[in-house]
């Protein structure tokens, strides 16, 4: 019995340490990305409704709201599940900021997506990034997918990580983030 105690209190002791420990790494993960600067290059080619286009940067509001899809992630997954976000393009309409869904797929399976984003007629512009220049300008962004969806403002500082379809408190923040 006691045996059986201490082996329970060593666990939930081995848990506390590591929860703490991740909890560390994360807020630091956040505090360095919060301090970088987002580069939205140039050169991102853009489907909407099946067009092939260039990303007109200067169509964007001050602020926006990044969904980012790397390499580490399924790409094809990612394309059949965007409807899921309709809905953040249909608030970026009513409170004045842009979304931007990235995707940064391996160079083996550009061809790929970029056929299931231009067949998926999807009605918001969804952007590729065929030459891995937003992926190498902006290291700063963590691998933890967690980090993948933030808002940033004019100057590409993040304002705010998390996605508020999702989170009613990041809903709470974009507002306030906005109003001010």
């Amino acid at each position: 019995m006691k045996c059986s105690f201490l082996l329970l209190l060593s666990i939930l002791l081995c848990f506390l340490v590591t929860s703490c420990t991740e909890s560390r790494r994360v807020k630091a993960m956040m505090m360095d990305f919060i301090e970088s600067e987002i580069v939205i290059p140039n050169d991102l080619v853009c489907i909407q409704a099946g067009a092939l286009t260039k990303i007109d940067i200067d169509s964007l509001k001050q602020n926006k709201y990044i969904i980012y899809y790397d390499s580490l992630e399924c790409s094809s997954c990612r394309v059949g599940h965007l409807k899921e976000i309709y809905p953040l393009y249909q608030m970026a309409d009513t409170m004045g900021f842009s979304v931007l869904t990235i995707f940064a797929p391996r160079i083996r399976d550009l061809d790929e997506i970029k056929l299931q984003l231009m067949v998926s007629q999807h009605p918001f512009p969804v952007y590729i990034d065929l030459s891995r220049e937003f992926t190498i300008r902006n290291r700063e962004i963590p691998l933890d997918s967690r980090f993948h969806c933030f808002l940033i403002d004019n100057e590409g500082k993040p304002l705010l990580v998390g996605n508020p379809l999702y989170n009613e408190k990041i809903l709470d923040l974009l507002n306030e983030i906005l109003q001010h």
